[in-house]
């Protein structure tokens, strides 16, 4: 595949052209916060599961950020952190329905 430029930063939203949803900037640029508390996934496949969403404990956040491998750059790809934390690979999205 391609290989793109390594920016060695965050870039501005829209920078690249949408996805099949018409959703900008999905994979690589910030780890995105999400409502979901950590959990085990279930193998079978699943349409929309929750995790928990108490105020205690670690938090789901995916797609990874603008400094990790590229092989990781995917919303499949989540990690769990402690929601008192902050970094310059943290962000978040903002839905409007």
């Amino acid at each position: 595949g391609a290989i793109g430029q390594y920016r060695e930063t965050t870039v501005i939203v829209g920078s690249f052209g949408p996805n099949a949803w018409g959703l900008h900037d999905m994979h690589g640029n910030v780890w995105e916060w999400c409502w979901d508390g950590k959990r085990t996934y279930a193998k079978e496949a699943q349409r929309d599961p929750m995790g928990g969403t108490s105020a205690a404990g670690s938090r789901v956040v995916r797609g990874v950020s603008w400094y990790n491998y590229a092989r990781y750059c995917r919303s499949a790809c989540r990690y769990d952190i402690d929601p008192g934390s902050s970094n310059y690979g943290l962000g978040f999205r903002v839905v409007v329905r």
